[in-house]
């Protein structure tokens, strides 16, 4: 039933548990299940029925928790950001990545959402401010919301409570409350760190004031890379190659750390950064293969 569009079981008798299998219904917008007798947990596949616009469970017998992750990411999905999405108890992770939606940021956003730690609605047409209500997002570690309409930085920066930061979120979240766009560029920088490194900020070894990004800074500092990146990266290379890994890892490593300049206003654009990388791959291609394709 590839185009069925809505589902109506509302009461009836019906028992046991939901079909997991609804899930892969694409085109399903209503979902009304109400007042039945129905146990067991929701299936997770449901939540990410891109088109649902209604779902109605009420008066069953449900039990455990609704899914801690709700992936909504490259679709088509438009209209505003549903504000009750940010309200769920239990969710950790919100991605709307790479769709089309509009309006503002939920006016009363976490006021209920006691777990949530990361959202992304990075490469969307959403426009305004950033609320106020962000600071009731208590337990986030990533924010993402590049690519889409707000007001320019001076306008959109506000203050909240502080944010737990683990090493992923700009400073100026944590010590002064203030969000901006700006801090996407941090948290890629952190990301491209990661990548090329294989440590987190959270990792063991960063203690007694030691981070991921001063124990890199200290390693450029002392021509060192090869003491930060993944040694994977390098292993098994021709001398020539590995000499051209070497410079590209610095590079990148360089334009890591430009992304997490304490203050906001030194740090690097994201067009910056995407052309730096792209030189990078570019300068790689050239002098492994002699070509840049």
């Amino acid at each position: 039933m590839s185009q069925l569009q809505t589902l109506n079981l509302s009461f009836n008798f019906i028992e046991g548990i939901i079909p997991p299998q609804l899930g892969k219904l694409p085109n399903l917008t209503v979902l009304d299940l109400a007042n039945n007798k129905l146990s067991s947990n929701i299936p997770s596949s449901i939540f990410n029925i891109s088109s649902l616009q209604v779902i109605d469970f009420g008066y069953n017998s449900f039990s455990g928790n609704i899914p801690q992750k709700i992936d909504l990411s490259n679709n088509n999905l438009t209209g505003p950001l549903p504000a009750s999405l940010f309200n769920i108890s239990t969710l950790r992770l919100i991605n709307l990545r790479n769709n089309e939606f509009g309006g503002e940021l939920p006016q009363e956003m976490c006021q209920r959402a006691h777990s949530l730690e990361q959202i992304s609605i990075l490469n969307n047409n959403v426009g305004g401010s950033i609320p106020r209500s962000i600071g009731n997002c208590t337990t986030m570690k990533r924010l993402f919301l590049g690519n889409n309409l707000f007001t320019d930085e001076g306008q959109s920066k506000t203050y909240t409570n502080n944010f737990a930061t683990f090493g992923y979120v700009a400073p100026e979240f944590g010590s002064k409350g203030i969000v901006s766009i700006k801090g996407d560029v941090y948290s890629y920088g952190v990301m491209l760190m990661e990548v090329f490194t294989r440590r987190k900020p959270t990792d063991e070894i960063f203690v007694d004031g030691l981070s991921l990004i001063s124990w890199i800074q200290q390693s450029m500092a002392a021509g060192e890379i090869v003491h930060v990146v993944d040694p994977d990266l390098l292993e098994g290379s021709e001398e020539h190659v590995a000499s051209t890994k070497k410079v590209c890892l610095s590079s990148i490593m360089e334009l890591a750390l430009n992304c997490c300049a304490d203050s906001p206003e030194k740090r690097s654009s994201m067009k910056d950064v995407v052309d730096g990388l792209n030189k990078i791959k570019t300068y790689f291609l050239q002098m492994v293969i002699g070509s840049p394709f």
